[in-house]
C-alpha cells in the first residue's frame, strides 16, 4: 500500500510550535497468517505473526534533534526521513481462551443458581513486537526501542441467552515499561523526554443488552 499526502505532525529542532506537514510518500507492505486451534471443547488457541516493511519513500520535512542538522540542502533544519522504517518489522501473538459452563463444574452445578446459561470464561493474550523507532524520532538512533512482551488477561461470567456479562480486564499486567514517543527538550539538546505506555492497571467491564 502506497500512501500519498499522509499527514503526521513535525517540528523544528528547538522549537515548541508543531505543525501538521504532507509526507510526500509512505509505502506498506508485508504479510501476515493466523491460526486457530480447538483442542477441547472449552479450550481455543490463537496465534498470529506478521512481517511488516513499513517506511518513508518521500519525506523532506521530518521532526529531529538539534544533534541531526539539516544535510539535504533544501534549506530546512528538519530531516530528510527516506528510507526510515516507522513500524516494527515483526510482531507475534498467542492468546489461550477457555471457556466452562457453570453446570459443567464441580462442585459448582450442584448448587441452584440463578444465572441460568451462565458461563466463566478466561483468556490470556501475549503480544511481541520486535526492535523498532520511535514514531515520533525514528530517524535517531537514540531513540531506538528494544523488542518487548505485552500480556493482557480476562476473566469473567456471561450469558449468552440472557445478554449480560461481567468481567476483570488486565492490561499490561508484567507491568513493562514502553516508551510510545519521545521529545527532545526545547532549551535543552540532546536532552529527552519520554512519554510511556500505561503500566499496569485493571478494569471492570459490564454489559447487557436488552
Amino acid at each position: 500500500m502506497d500512501l500519498r499526502d499522509f499527514q503526521l505532525i513535525t517540528s523544528r529542532p528547538q522549537d515548541l510550535i508543531q505543525v501538521v506537514e504532507n509526507v510526500g510518500l509512505l509505502r506498506a507492505q508485508g504479510v501476515e497468517a493466523e491460526a486457530l486451534f480447538i483442542p477441547a471443547e472449552w479450550l481455543i488457541l490463537f496465534g498470529t505473526v506478521g512481517y511488516n516493511d513499513a517506511h518513508y519513500i518521500e519525506f523532506p520535512f521530518g521532526p529531529c534533534a538539534l544533534s541531526f542538522p539539516d544535510t539535504d540542502g533544501d534549506g530546512d533544519p528538519r530531516c530528510d526521513y527516506a528510507g526510515i522504517p516507522f513500524a516494527p518489522n515483526w510482531n507475534a501473538t498467542f492468546t489461550p481462551a477457555v471457556t466452562f459452563p457453570l453446570d459443567t463444574i464441580p462442585g459448582v452445578r450442584s448448587i441452584p443458581l440463578p444465572f441460568g446459561d451462565a458461563a466463566l470464561e478466561g483468556s490470556l493474550s501475549v503480544l511481541w513486537a520486535d526492535q523498532g523507532r520511535n514514531p515520533l524520532l525514528p530517524i535517531d538512533f537514540r531513540n531506538r526501542r528494544e523488542s518487548f512482551f505485552l500480556v493482557s488477561s480476562r476473566l469473567g461470567l456471561t450469558s449468552v441467552d440472557q445478554g449480560w456479562s461481567i468481567a476483570v480486564h488486565g492490561e499490561n499486567i508484567t507491568d513493562t515499561l514502553l516508551n510510545v514517543a519521545t521529545l527532545e527538550i526545547s532549551g535543552l539538546p540532546d536532552n529527552f523526554a519520554g512519554v510511556p505506555e500505561p503500566g499496569r492497571h485493571f478494569f471492570v467491564q459490564l454489559r447487557y443488552e436488552l
